[in-house]
């Protein structure tokens, strides 16, 4: 089987695309193209023989080139295009995201479609409900005979897919908010005892209902129950949207949590953090906010068809993490079922964001049941973190749809 990749090569590509195979030679890392400049793109053709469940694999990854082979499939995914391309500095949700769509890239897509025969896949990617705005348009503009890999369960129509693996290995693989980091930085937190809180509620950008969660936590006078603010929204020229009324919230919030409280991306020398670039934040909120409590309640909106960063961030932590919404394992529970493997349930999985919160607050007191709870969460984290990499591991959704094609076409 061959396959296309109409990207350029980097060894992080290799392991995105190619998960769970096994690869016949040695994964190239440098050339000499980017042998002095990891930046440097590699723009000659690179090729990797791999094997995959007993079948053997061409990846050839080409950019641009070999549009018109007919003799494998193809695969191009939207946000790597932009990345690649430097218009975007990583794989996560951007403004500028689907602005090219409609005038651009689908009447490029739909060319491509019939130059390789109809054996296109394109990965639409961006961690966010963004593409649930953009469906419409795909769904009405994009050749039906392209194979089209979202990262929510809604709307999925004609040969629509969900590549849970690809999803999940996007946030790794390539790296671009330093999410690899957290896998191994639990290593180091299994080992940390002294937090200084039991419970922390993080808040970056803050809103009108983080700020109404946030008040309702402090209503409850805990001293083992905290929040933290970032001071993102008080760099003016960082929140663009209702800002005066985010910035009216920001400093209301902030007299009540007092000035240790808020997390400052700007500080002297060492301290200083950098800019509001996603890596930033994620390297930041890492060292500070993972090792402030023992449990974080993370704000993490899902209806159970997506999924962010947020909660996968901590599930590679291994940090135990109480979500606001219950969509989110919702969501995982849907992956570890399409791999028929037994879900948890848990004592949040039906209680609202007040319940959880008069949940959590009350057992904070008891150091007996906090113990037992905190124990019984991270074993229920980790049960959730060994089975999503043992399905990660072990298979490669995209690859098993085309090898699902060739049978039904031998047949």
């Amino acid at each position: 089987m061959k396959i296309y990749v109409h990207h350029y090569y980097t060894y992080e590509l290799f392991w995105y695309f190619f998960h769970a195979t096994h690869p016949k030679e040695k994964i190239p890392t440098w050339f000499e193209e980017n042998r002095f400049n990891k930046n440097n793109l590699i723009h000659d053709v690179v090729n990797i023989h791999s094997n995959y469940k007993g079948i053997d694999i061409e990846c050839i990854f080409c950019n641009n080139k070999h549009w018109n082979k007919k003799d494998g499939y193809h695969v191009w995914d939207y946000t790597l295009y932009h990345y690649q391309a430097k218009n975007i500095s990583d794989r996560g949700w951007n403004l500028i995201l689907g602005n090219d769509l409609t005038d651009k890239i689908i009447p490029m897509l739909n060319k491509y479609s019939k130059q390789t025969n109809n054996k296109l896949s394109v990965f639409f990617i961006d961690w966010e409900t963004g593409d649930n705005y953009l469906t419409p348009n795909l769904n009405k503009l994009l050749d039906n005979n392209i194979t089209l890999y979202k990262d929510e369960l809604t709307d999925i129509i004609n040969k629509q897919k969900v590549s849970f693996t690809h999803l999940l290995w996007s946030f790794i693989f390539p790296d671009t908010i330093k999410l690899r980091d957290y896998y191994y930085f639990s290593d180091f937190l299994k080992y940390k005892t002294d937090y200084k809180y039991k419970i922390n509620y993080p808040i970056r950008r803050i809103t009108t209902l983080k700020n109404k969660f946030a008040n309702y936590i402090l209503e409850k006078n805990n001293p083992y129950f905290n929040v933290t603010l970032s001071s993102f929204t008080n760099y003016f020229e960082n929140e663009t949207r209702h800002s005066d009324e985010k910035i009216k919230l920001f400093e209301k919030l902030k007299s009540k949590i007092g000035e240790k409280n808020i997390i400052k991306k700007r500080g002297y020398n060492l301290d200083d953090w950098g800019g509001e670039w996603n890596d930033n934040n994620m390297n930041e909120f890492m060292w500070k906010l993972l090792t402030l409590s023992e449990v974080n309640f993370i704000h993490e909106v899902s209806h159970g068809h997506n999924i962010n960063e947020k909660s996968f961030m901590h599930i590679l932590a291994n940090k135990p993490f109480v979500s606001t919404h219950n969509g989110t394992f919702k969501f995982y529970n849907e992956i570890l079922k399409s791999y028929n493997i037994p879900t948890k349930s848990h004592i949040f999985d039906d209680k609202t964001v007040k319940e959880k919160i008069d949940y959590l607050n009350d057992i904070s007191y008891d150091d007996g049941k906090w113990d037992i709870f905190v124990c019984e969460l991270k074993e229920y984290i980790n049960y959730y973190r060994t089975s999503l990499f043992n399905i990660i591991n072990n298979n490669n959704g995209y690859l098993d749809n085309l090898i699902n094609q060739d049978e039904k076409t031998i047949l």
